[in-house]
């Protein structure tokens, strides 16, 4: 086995764990801003009923939850978050089985293989059936 091959392998493995925490992470605070989007509309709709404000106004801020779950439900973004998450998780599992279990650079380069395909296949997609057929 090659060192500087390996290096790489350690290094690919290591970048895309980091890559794919990111990615789950922004995910994840996307989520916590539509919640919280979603409540502030909510609450802002209700206060904004016993002030004069414009009807259209107050109408826009109480459509604001539901554009928030719309968009949340097609995006899928807890599903994304929990799917890079996932992958970040078995990106170093084969990380440390290299470095600490003694596999094989041949084995690990098999099994980053099956992984991406298998993450490749299922990653949660924009749901659009909401359009209908």
């Amino acid at each position: 086995m090659e060192q500087g091959r390996l290096d790489d392998l350690i290094g690919k493995l290591q970048s895309d764990k980091l890559l794919c925490e990111r990615r789950g992470n922004r995910a994840e605070v996307q989520l916590s801003i539509l919640f919280w989007l979603a409540i502030l509309g909510s609450i802002g709709a209700t206060i904004m009923g016993f002030t004069p404000v414009p009807k259209p106004v107050i109408s826009v801020m109480a459509a604001l939850p539901t554009a928030v779950v719309l968009i949340q439900r097609q995006s899928k973004l807890g599903e994304r978050a929990v799917w890079h998450i996932t992958y970040a998780n078995e990106l170093e599992a084969l990380r440390l089985r290299l470095l600490h279990e003694g596999a094989s650079e041949t084995q690990v380069s098999e099994d980053l293989r099956a992984l991406n395909k298998k993450m490749h296949e299922s990653y949660p997609k924009f749901d659009f059936s909401f359009l209908g057929k």
